[in-house]
């Protein structure tokens, strides 16, 4: 819906002459308006839902290496082949639907700052540029379904899933006796540096997150009830306030959730090293 009203901005009679026109400014300024408003209510939405997300995402991506490990690990029967398979098919039938209507939710949601940008706003008055402006300004970062940005929800993450299945179903015993051949102490430490590491990216997550939500905060007020003045303060303040607030270590590392998978990656790549050693020995 919010699509379909922004194309209708960039259509209509004598559009020439529509700069002059008192009546169609007012209608570009009125379509304008509910067209914010509407997307007020959707960012609402999307972020009600990534909040229930939260908890269920941490408790199935558990639930998935635990389901991994029994697996790999467990007995070999036909009935628990069975069981594991029908498992297997229920959780990857479950992440197809979330994944598709994630892709879903981001490809209209990308369609928005397009439209925005192909309305006739060429022919329109100071005041109804200014609402594109500061429309425009929120509609560049796309909403998606993700859980405190540490998973998003789209067709990426089927690829991300499939491949980690099946890296994990050829490597994984292989790690378990590594791991099972080094010292207690090494794991030990291994393990509370790793929690220490997960201290500080949930620190640093809950910054950026923060951060996020002061755009948000201010994008979502009735600005569009303002005067000009007020309108152009609130977009250099969102013009600033774009770009979140991050810890980092010297602005090479940036310390959130996104870069516990990358530590994940690069320890996975490390102990593959460490395997290719081990067989060749």
């Amino acid at each position: 819906m919010l699509n379909v009203r922004l194309r209708n901005l960039s259509t209509g009679p004598d559009l020439r002459y529509a700069f002059n026109e008192v009546g169609y400014q007012e209608f570009v300024k009125t379509e304008l308006i509910s067209c914010i408003k509407l997307h007020q209510r959707l960012i609402r939405c999307v972020e009600a839902i990534n909040n229930l997300l939260y908890f269920p995402i941490f408790y199935y991506s558990a639930s998935a290496v635990l389901l991994a490990l029994a697996i790999i690990l467990g007995p070999k029967t036909s009935a628990s082949a069975l069981r594991y398979g029908f498992i297997v098919m229920a959780a990857f039938s479950l992440i197809l639907v979330f994944c598709i209507l994630g892709q879903l939710l981001e490809n209209e949601f990308e369609k928005v700052f397009v439209c925005g940008c192909n309305t006739a706003w060429y022919l329109w008055n100071t005041d109804n540029r200014t609402f594109l402006c500061l429309f425009l300004c929120k509609t560049q970062k796309e909403l998606v379904l993700s859980s405190s940005g540490i998973v998003t929800i789209n067709y990426q993450l089927l690829i991300s899933v499939y491949h980690i299945v099946m890296v994990t179903q050829i490597r994984a015993k292989d790690l378990f006796q590594i791991l099972s051949t080094a010292p207690l102490g090494v794991i030990l430490l291994g393990v509370i540096g790793i929690c220490a590491t997960v201290g500080f990216c949930m620190l640093g997550q809950l910054v950026e997150s923060e951060s996020e939500k002061i755009f948000t905060s201010a994008y979502s007020t009735c600005w569009h009830l303002w005067n000009t003045e007020n309108r152009k303060l609130l977009w250099l303040f969102l013009l600033k306030t774009q770009k979140n607030l991050v810890i980092t270590c010297s602005d090479i590392i940036t310390i959130n959730h996104e870069f516990l998978i990358r530590l994940y990656r690069t320890l996975y790549s490390a102990l593959m090293f460490q395997l290719h050693i081990y067989e060749t020995l």
